[in-house]
């Protein structure tokens, strides 16, 4: 699948998602905690939680490689909830274009996407 792809099916996964909004608020869980065990509901280990819970990584499915399918990975980013121009950001990223980074929040986040491989995301809580 496309990154191109990712803006469609947020839009989708956005209706489907709406009990990571009830998800977030748990307490004692952070909002990375909450968002993974909504959205990672058939935890394949292609999402995985670090840092005491401060830190989220997902390794994306790509053509070659095995991952966390779109659908978990969107619902994961809506949850956090990370915010639009940063997907836009991710949207548009190129093999080429290397590892990126931006902050929102309280959270650090990185991508990197290749069509082989997928898009791997890391976000971590500062």
């Amino acid at each position: 699948m496309h990154i191109k792809h990712v803006l469609l099916l947020m839009v989708l996964v956005l209706s489907s998602c709406g009990q990571v909004t009830d998800a977030i608020g748990s307490i004692g869980k952070s909002k990375l905690q909450a968002a993974l065990e909504s959205c990672a509901t058939d935890y394949s280990g292609y999402a995985q939680l670090m840092d005491s819970g401060k830190t989220v990584s997902i390794d994306g499915e790509g053509k070659e490689d095995q991952g966390a399918p779109i659908e978990e990975l969107v619902c994961i980013l809506n949850a956090v909830p990370v915010p639009s121009y940063i997907m836009q950001r991710m949207d548009k990223t190129r093999a080429l274009d290397g590892m990126q980074r931006e902050q929102f929040d309280t959270y650090d986040i990185s991508w990197s996407y290749h069509p082989d491989s997928g898009l791997d995301i890391v976000i971590h809580e500062q």
